[in-house]
């Protein structure tokens, strides 16, 4: 095998690793998003469990309460509230769902917009690209894709 070969073969596993990934994060941020909203964190590993960060602390768990809040502000945001489904949002870092659920973006410029530029851009070039718009901040400078 040809190191582009070898190189080209990389390259798509950590393509498919991604892609599932972010499946797995949307299906933790379900089961999160259902545990907290239905307080059942409290009774599922026994006493001693009172609040919503003494549950992600469990080893078992081992959550930190900033990227289980971020995951859950994406499923309800995205999944719940505009009914997207997993495979919509299939390559889109979650940097970017989350700045648009954060902002509670429905269409600044267009959803599908929003997202399509997240699959195609770095998350420095989304976000500049985006920042007149989503901050309505005024720039000295033309912003432009090459």
């Amino acid at each position: 095998m040809t190191t582009s070969q070898i190189a080209f073969e990389l390259h798509n596993s950590i393509s498919t690793l991604v892609k599932t990934q972010l499946r797995g994060e949307i299906k933790l941020a379900q089961k999160l998003h259902d545990i907290k909203e239905g307080e059942f964190y409290k009774e599922a590993v026994g006493q001693g469990i009172d609040t919503w960060v003494d549950y992600l602390r469990q080893p078992e768990v081992n959550i930190t309460p900033y990227r289980a809040n971020k995951l859950i502000r994406i499923y309800g945001h995205f999944i719940l509230g505009l009914g997207f489904t997993v495979e919509q949002l299939e390559g889109v870092p979650t940097f970017c769902l989350d700045y648009i659920a954060r902002k509670n973006l429905f269409d600044v410029v267009g959803i599908h917009t929003l997202l399509d530029d997240a699959r195609a851009l770095s998350e420095k070039d989304w976000k500049d690209k985006y920042h007149d718009d989503i901050e309505g901040g005024q720039r000295t400078y033309t912003f432009m894709i090459m």
